[in-house]
């Protein structure tokens, strides 16, 4: 949605709009259209194709990893993975 706003994207989706996110979401779980493909890709790779340095300033990942909607003090271990090298995590 803030790539929207800030016009990195075609596709308009604004802030509160539930019905266009619900789409953006299947279009992301179905891979059906474009911007489902690129979003489907995670944070980071999207962001450095929409726009690089600009995109990548807003992108929120810790280490390509999206930020997790749970609190990492109710599982440590969700925490300690965000905080290893990546070389550390299995595949």
């Amino acid at each position: 949605m803030e790539a929207s706003e800030k016009g990195l994207l075609k596709d308009k989706i604004e802030w509160g709009d539930y019905k266009r996110a619900a789409e953006v979401a299947m279009d992301i779980a179905l891979q059906r259209t474009e911007l489902g493909r690129l979003l489907g890709k995670g944070v980071r790779a999207a962001s450095m194709e929409l726009g690089g340095p600009e995109a990548t300033e807003f992108a929120m990942h810790v280490k390509g990893l999206e930020i997790s909607a749970y609190d990492c003090h109710a599982a440590p271990d969700g925490a300690r993975i965000l905080h290893k090298p990546p070389h550390w995590r299995s595949s």
